[in-house]
């Protein structure tokens, strides 16, 4: 769902292993964050009263649009969103295309949520896929440049997942050119997608090799999910809950008149 409009009954072989090590990982993990029964007690508080309007802005702000991270630095600012904001796009599309399913909506709009080939569609997972493939590059270019600059103990970028989300973007594109090829779609707004498709000739090899190229995709898809709860840019789930309590609290402390 996180990469296509998709509903939840998908159950491959690579789908359903990589969900539960993923929910294992975040279990544990949401555990320890979460440890004590004040946490939890004042979490359940935060949902069901006014202050959720904090925790709500918190998310949109600091989450979305990162503005804690913009106040430090406009150049990661910039890597970063050109790399998480895709996927912020990308989850909210599919989110929206199950929904509709769910409500039995059909239309135009409906058929541009779902349809690969339509313009609309089309262009945005191109342009996203793009934006996340420059956004890897430019943040391992930058982790390279500034790698004597980093304080001793500090970690340094997490190679692996940086890499293994660029190989997904970039076996995607190509599944895509296979795919266009294969169905004989011609001068689509997946103008990447389109120029990968050029270099393939539709036939009972390329069926063959889609497959396998599929699998591929899937397996880093598979891979990534379930390293994530275990790798350094777990702080992407975990943090949003960070700032989302320290905003209920800012706005509990002003309210009462006691200060940050």
């Amino acid at each position: 769902m996180g990469c296509h409009a998709a509903t939840l009954s998908v159950n491959d072989a690579v789908t359903i292993p990589s969900l539960v090590v993923f929910l294992l990982g975040l279990g544990v993990a949401m555990s320890l964050w979460l440890s004590g029964a004040g946490n939890m007690i004042g979490g359940l508080k935060t949902v069901f009263s006014p202050r959720i309007l904090w925790a709500l802005e918190s998310l949109l702000v600091d989450t979305v649009l990162q503005r804690r991270l913009l106040r430090q630095s406009a150049t990661r600012w910039v890597i970063h969103s050109l790399i998480f904001l895709p996927f912020v796009i990308r989850f909210a599309w599919g989110a929206v295309a199950l929904i509709a399913s769910w409500t039995g909506a059909r239309g135009a709009w409906f058929g541009a949520l779902i349809d690969k080939n339509h313009p609309v569609n089309a262009l945005l997972f191109d342009l996203t896929g793009l934006s996340v493939l420059v956004g890897v590059c430019a943040a391992i270019a930058r982790g390279i440049a500034t790698r004597r600059q980093r304080l001793p103990g500090l970690p340094g970028q997490d190679h692996a997942a940086l890499s293994v989300i660029a190989g997904v973007v970039a076996i995607g594109f190509v599944l895509e050119g296979m795919r266009m090829a294969m169905t004989g779609v011609s001068g689509s707004a997946a103008f990447l997608g389109y120029a990968i498709s050029r270099a393939f000739t539709a036939g009972p090899a390329l069926a063959r090799a889609y497959g396998f190229v599929w699998y591929l995709h899937a397996l880093l898809t598979g891979a990534f999910m379930a390293y994530l709860p275990f790798s350094r840019m777990f702080h992407i789930l975990v943090a949003p809950l960070a700032l989302a309590a320290r905003a209920v609290r800012r706005g509990s402390h002003a309210a009462h008149g006691t200060g940050d």
